[in-house]
């Protein structure tokens, strides 16, 4: 037998394929598109998935992987077995490798057998017991008798679930007494289980065994764990109380039990601005210690609404006054490390760092510490330099640690605010504070009193001539990132001075081509024939997608010919376009993928006004359409967990699926998606009530702050400010997005895909709707104050951040998008910079 070939020939399209050939009359469902991995699940006619009990992982390798088809798969069919299974070789080889997740290894093939077809399952498993065996799966129980098999009890149907305290969906096991629990993987089966169907191995125990054996915490509904950092986080739902649950070892151990130990003293004095710790445990095998605080809410300084702050901030000045008065330090105090409570108390978090008066210690972040005082013994004036410099953040409304500012461009910016007066009264105690003197509370408070008063009164007139001003100044600047040589514009990148292939509008030659074509200004003009040639010269880029590839080449292309009407520039456009579609990748995100291609077609029927385009594409919206099953919609994605949010974000989620397909309904003037695109947006919208949403839908929310374009609310609030939400009956979530938009802190970053430039779009957008348009006007004032007063400042060097390429040309993550946002606010331009 020939696995190789029999293997080379299993893409996600022959896996269907043969699928439906093996299985006739079977429901088949392919996962969320989204995925990096995706499983195509079988359940045989008349047949329902059971609500929970035993299922079966088969770890197989992904070398065997076409041999499955030969001998496995028509015995399931035979005894209609349900299961499901990776969607093609390269989905085996990323499940087993780690890549779409550990608790995904080894799960090659799931199956979901009912009670009764476990004796056939003995039969069948027995036929594939000399097959190469797969990785170990994780944190489940192996067969005794058929190594391949890993077992665990659980949720099995979606149809079943819990929303937790942070409006998130689990899957949930219903006990006899109809009590549902969290089913939590990794986690000892229940008690009233039935017991296992085979003979199992006994395994050691789990790490979510250790800690229910140590702490008593009844229900885990959530437990990750960092092995790299030794951390484990775990929430319990049954104590009076949730709690966060902290492991450490070694190195970071002295700074947990630290933790553990100040703020059991701080309660025993009656501190009242610190969780409590419940309880402590140890687990010696594992050297590891574990404590139990008590929640203080979700909320920092930053994620209020600007109203609320100084509220806030006036409660901070008491619990940092108190904690002197002590004799404590808190040592790390930072907007993050400030939590607001349920009913609006302070909380200080993370004292890992905290001290008496009189110990040396050096700590915390360079912008919210006294960085002269670091070699000095810890004294009142390293909390209260501390507290000013949150106090300053706050007021601010972002994070300006995060811009490796100067203390310098700070007190400019506020002087330019708040005046003089005020930025005098803060400045006089930050100096006391660096002499380690006692602040004075009433002076922090009459501050507080002029920024209550100023932030009522902003007048969007006083900076639109600054705006005019930033602009030109920038324009001016621009000539500086490109040289003009026999007709070809050299861009200098951050990655060079010409890219080696088109690449698409997120950044590259296609970005800024189109940040060129959008604006009016006569330098861009002058440089655009020059940049349309370097393109039409750039090599074919090996990636089909709208921010990657040839489809935003073509978009590029296709905004020049608006301005140019150079015909050469359209035949290009519609080259690559069809390039794209002939080319199109598996995914279909609107990033990278099919979706994007979509989209790109829609823009430039637009920009040329031909329906040619909307042709052109029509193939992928079938594609996509093909893998929607009415029933379901995206199976996989109906079952998100937490740590599966970027699927149903607009960059790389159904979202911006749904979003394509409707612009794309729109231009043709039919409604062929409306299902699609309405069982999407039902997805989105069970995640969201008006007070808590899940804004951040990034794996990686250390990195990636939750109201940035791509990962968070504020995409799916820009894709929704496009949509017909009438007729979608989406109003109400428009609204909610909305309220949370107004909340969020502004990004210390000056892009369009992760910073200011990115909110100034979404703003601008909305004041084109009668409802939002004074929130919108207030949050673009305040955006437009802090973008400009930073890039006038003596102190500030123009277009510079700590991230992301800022000095480089680029649209969607350099500093030509903050340029083109600043001239459309200027003109008071209300569409998006891709429809302009």
């Amino acid at each position: 037998m020939d696995i190789t070939n029999i293997n080379m020939k299993l893409s996600r399209v022959a896996v269907r394929t043969r699928l439906t050939q093996l299985l006739l009359g079977w429901r088949l469902t392919c996962s969320n598109p989204c995925y990096i991995a995706r499983y195509i699940s079988c359940i045989p006619p008349q047949s329902a998935l059971p609500l929970q009990g035993w299922k079966g992982h088969v770890s197989i390798s992904s070398d065997s992987f076409g041999t499955i088809f030969q001998n496995l798969i028509p015995e399931l069919a035979r005894f209609e077995i349900a299961f499901k299974i990776a969607a093609s070789i390269d989905d085996a080889a990323a499940i087993n490798s780690g890549l779409a997740g550990r608790t995904q290894v080894g799960k090659v093939l799931v199956l979901y057998p009912q009670d009764e077809q476990w004796q056939c399952v003995r039969k069948i498993i027995g036929e594939i017991a000399d097959f190469p065996r797969g990785p170990k799966v994780p944190d489940e129980l192996q067969s005794k008798e058929y190594p391949n098999l890993y077992l665990r009890f659980g949720a099995i149907s979606p149809d079943l679930f819990l929303v937790d305290q942070l409006g998130r969906r689990g899957a949930v096991l219903n006990g006899p007494d109809g009590q549902c629990v969290i089913d939590f993987r990794g986690a000892p089966s229940p008690d009233w289980a039935p017991p296992p169907p085979l003979h199992l191995i006994s395994p050691s125990k789990s790490l979510a065994e250790k800690i229910y054996a140590s702490t008593g915490i009844l229900q885990l509904a959530r437990l990750t764990s960092n092995e790299a950092n030794d951390v484990a986080i775990a929430i319990d739902t049954v104590c009076g109380e949730v709690g966060i649950l902290k492991s450490r070892k070694n190195t970071l151990k002295e700074f947990a039990m630290n933790e553990v130990k100040f703020c059991k003293t701080l309660m025993d004095a009656g501190y009242r601005f610190a969780p409590r710790v419940i309880r402590t445990a140890s687990i010696p095998e594992d050297n590891l210690t574990l404590a139990l605080f008590s929640d203080v809410g979700s909320s920092n300084l930053l994620t209020l609404l600007p109203s609320r702050r100084v509220g806030a901030l006036r409660r901070l000045i008491d619990a940092v006054l108190d904690l002197s008065l002590l004799g404590f330090s808190h040592n790390d105090i930072k907007p993050s490390n400030v939590i607001i409570g349920n009913n609006d108390e302070i909380f200080l978090v993370d004292f890992e760092h905290g001290t008496h008066f009189g110990e040396k210690q050096k700590f915390g972040s360079p912008f919210y510490s006294n960085i002269d005082d670091f070699s000095r013994e810890v004294s009142k004036g390293r909390d209260h330099f501390s507290l000013l410099m949150t106090i300053i953040s706050t007021v601010l409304g972002t994070d300006l640690s995060r811009f490796q500012s100067s203390l310098q461009i700070v007190l400019e910016v506020l002087t330019a605010i708040f005046g003089s007066e005020s930025t005098k009264i803060i400045t006089k105690e930050i100096q006391l504070a660096q002499t380690c003197e006692q602040i004075n509370p009433t002076n922090l408070n009459k501050f507080l009193d002029a920024i209550e008063f100023k932030e009522t009164d902003i007048v969007y007139s006083e900076y639109s001539d600054q705006i005019s001003g930033v602009v030109n100044s920038a324009w001016q600047n621009v000539p500086t990132f490109v040289n003009v040589h026999n007709g070809y514009a050299y861009w200098k990148y951050s990655t060079g001075w010409l890219p080696t292939e088109s690449g698409g509008i997120n950044s590259g030659i296609a970005g800024t081509l189109l940040s060129l074509a959008v604006s009016n200004n006569p330098i861009a003009r002058s440089l655009l024939n020059p940049t349309v040639e370097s393109l039409l010269n750039c090599p074919v880029s090996k990636n089909s997608g709208l921010f990657t590839g040839n489809a935003g080449a073509a978009v590029a292309l296709a905004a020049a010919f608006r301005v140019s009407r150079d015909p050469r520039h359209l035949v290009r456009a519609h080259q690559l376009l069809k390039i794209s579609v002939e080319n199109f990748p598996e995914h279909a995100d609107l990033f990278s993928g099919r979706a994007g291609i979509i989209y790109a077609g829609v823009l430039i029927s637009e920009l040329t006004e031909s329906q040619v385009p909307l042709e052109v594409v029509s193939e992928i919206v079938r594609s996509i359409k093909d893998e929607f099953d009415p029933s379901s919609g995206w199976e996989s994605a109906e079952k998100l967990e937490p740590a599966c949010f970027p699927q149903i974000g607009l960059a790389h989620g159904a979202v911006g699926i749904a979003f394509a397909l409707s612009r794309y309904d729109d231009s043709i003037g039919e409604l062929t998606s409306e299902v699609i695109i309405a069982k999407t947006f039902g997805l989105v919208t069970r995640y969201t009530d008006d007070e808590r949403f899940p804004l951040d839908f990034s794996q990686n929310s250390k990195r990636v702050k939750s109201n940035m374009w791509c990962h968070g609310a504020m995409g799916i609030l820009w894709a929704l400010l496009q949509l017909d939400c009438e007729r979608l009956q989406l109003n109400d979530f428009r609204d909610s997005l909305f309220r949370v938009f107004e909340k969020e802190d502004i990004l210390a970053d000056f892009s369009m895909c992760h910073g200011m430039a990115g909110q100034i779009e979404v703003c601008r957008m909305a004041l084109a709707i009668e409802n939002y348009a004074p929130i919108a006007r207030l949050r673009l004032q305040r955006l437009i104050r802090l973008l400009v007063l930073f890039k006038t400042s003596p102190s500030w060097s123009l277009w510079v951040s700590d991230t992301f390429n800022a000095c480089s040309p680029d649209l969607w993550t350099g500093f030509m998008g903050t340029l083109i946002q600043l001239e459309l606010t200027d003109s008071k331009n209300t569409k998006s910079v891709l429809c302009y």
